[in-house]
């Protein structure tokens, strides 16, 4: 791995994957936001990012930060696809391509940003998921980055300093993983999705660090979730299906994702 740079970073994009999606909760209906000008970012196999914006096109990315082209990137996507986070405060991407540095891209300039590591935890549970990246998701009530652990928990980072501030233990999340947690923040809520290995998506209040009760059950592994705040919408990448499930309701709804897509995230209007 090359150098790494100083802190200046950009948002994400996050993960894909396959299911065919079932739904065990539901709760009662509320008022909805205006939508704002937002768009999907998709992280693609070849290691490219594209927009795929809703509605009108054109007026949506004029508002928006420039997708960076691949060769922004230091490294090019591992075995396991790209992931990526949006750092709307500080219109950073971050990314990863393995499972030791967590690395950004200051959407203003084009040049790399921030970058977090080396992780070592893989070497606790021997050499199963090297080829794989780091998943984290981007908490910007507290301005952290959430990065899962192999052993099931999440470690918090200041996005600032990058100094580890906190955490969530594997019990507070009920179960071990043995691998990367798929993670979304939902900042309106305060509270936080992430993967099982029983093929859920369980809603995690970040204050109480303790379960809500609701849960999105899922036919295989998620490769990438993303939450939309505007639209107030969880999105799933899974194989080539993109899941939207609506956050007030758990409805869902599923359509085919863009080719080559690993990972996804939104980002947000400035």
């Amino acid at each position: 791995m090359s150098a790494r740079h100083p802190i200046r970073s950009r948002a994400v994009a996050i993960v894909a994957g396959a299911l065919a999606l079932a739904l065990a909760v539901a709760c009662g209906n509320s008022v909805k936001p205006a939508p704002e000008a937002s768009t999907l970012w998709f992280a693609r196999d070849d290691g490219t990012i594209s927009a795929l914006p809703p509605g009108d096109a054109t007026k949506a990315v004029d508002v928006l930060p420039v997708a960076p082209e691949a060769s922004a990137f230091e490294t090019q996507p591992g075995a396991g696809g790209r992931q990526v986070a949006y750092d709307a405060a500080h219109e950073r991407l971050w990314y990863s391509d393995d499972h030791s540095w967590i690395q950004s891209v200051d959407l203003a300039t084009g040049e790399p940003g921030a970058a977090l590591g080396p992780f070592s935890d893989v070497a606790l549970w021997g050499c199963s998921v090297t080829g794989r990246p780091r998943t984290f998701a981007v908490d910007p009530r507290r301005a952290e980055l959430l990065v899962s652990s192999l052993g099931g928990g999440l470690l918090a980072y200041d996005v600032d300093t990058l100094e580890m501030v906190g955490g969530i233990g594997p019990a507070e999340m009920g179960e071990l993983a043995f691998d990367f947690r798929r993670l979304a923040v939902d900042a309106n809520a305060g509270t936080i999705w992430f993967s099982t290995a029983s093929h859920e998506l369980v809603e995690l209040d970040l204050e109480a660090k303790s379960a809500t009760g609701r849960r999105v059950v899922l036919s295989a592994p998620p490769r990438s979730v993303a939450v939309d705040d505007a639209r107030r919408q969880l999105v799933i990448l899974v194989g080539d299906q993109l899941v939207t499930v609506d956050l007030d309701t758990l409805a869902a709804t599923s359509a085919a994702a863009p080719g080559g897509a690993v990972a996804v995230t939104w980002v947000s209007a400035r």
